[in-house]
């Protein structure tokens, strides 16, 4: 096993990538893979965003309070699918770095996340017109799925 030497900026310290944290626990997730993973997961809710609005001429529009499922929600455009899949991402990100640092196993987060992500689709659910929530549950999907699968790739490094 290769290790390249780190230096700990905050402790003034030198250890290498081998090392496990003192507590016997697994590492956390990496930035890397954060990033790649929360970035592939907004890329392909946007793509699907723009598939399916611009290109496909959809008005989607989420349910908003009081709306019903005839009512006028608010628009969902492109800083919305970004911001939320970011978000979601990010949250992503800390319970899976919580949970490998704890030892705790892969299928876990997979729960965790399907979990979620089923827990989502209550939002979609409520769209303004069927079209507006189908494709929001797709997108919920496609997201959840790349997050999901993403962060438990950290599991098997």
């Amino acid at each position: 096993m290769t290790s390249k030497n780190t230096r700990n900026a905050l402790a003034g310290e030198r250890t290498t990538d081998a090392v496990r944290p003192a507590s016997g626990s697994a590492p956390a997730v990496g930035a890397r893979l954060a990033w790649l993973t929360t970035g592939t997961a907004a890329a392909a809710a946007l793509l699907l965003w723009v598939l399916v609005v611009p290109v496909g001429g959809v008005d989607l529009r989420a349910g908003g309070a009081g709306t019903g499922s005839g009512g006028d929600g608010p628009t969902v455009g492109p800083v919305n699918v970004l911001f939320i899949a970011v978000v979601a991402g990010m949250g992503a990100w800390f319970v899976a770095a919580r949970m490998r640092r704890r030892g705790v196993p892969r299928g876990a987060w997979l729960g965790v996340a399907a979990g979620v992500l089923a827990a989502s689709l209550a939002g979609p659910v409520s769209a303004s017109t069927f079209a507006s929530g189908v494709v929001l549950v797709a997108m919920h999907v496609v997201v959840g799925g790349i997050l999901a699968l993403g962060y438990a790739r950290a599991w098997r490094s």
